[in-house]
């Protein structure tokens, strides 16, 4: 089932990446923005798809992180 993305809904979501997180769950984006987690959960999943976000799966939890701190985290677990 397709969840629509109420207006505006998808602009804050990148907003806020751009503007300094780098690292949250859907659960957490949905609780900042006050909106339905699925939706949130939808536009997150199209941002990793389109190549401006990746997840990072621990355990059942996904993180949706920008690409230059999923660099960084990487660079320290080669460097540990």
């Amino acid at each position: 089932m397709q969840v629509q993305v109420r207006p505006g809904l998808a602009e804050q979501i990148e907003r806020l990446f751009a503007g300094g997180v780098r690292a949250e769950t859907a659960l957490g984006l949905a609780a900042r923005l006050d909106a339905d987690e699925e939706a949130v959960f939808d536009h997150l999943i199209t941002l990793v798809a389109r190549g401006e976000l990746e997840v990072l799966e621990e355990g059942a939890l996904l993180i949706f992180l920008t690409p230059e701190y999923a660099r960084l985290l990487e660079m320290v677990e080669l460097a540990a």
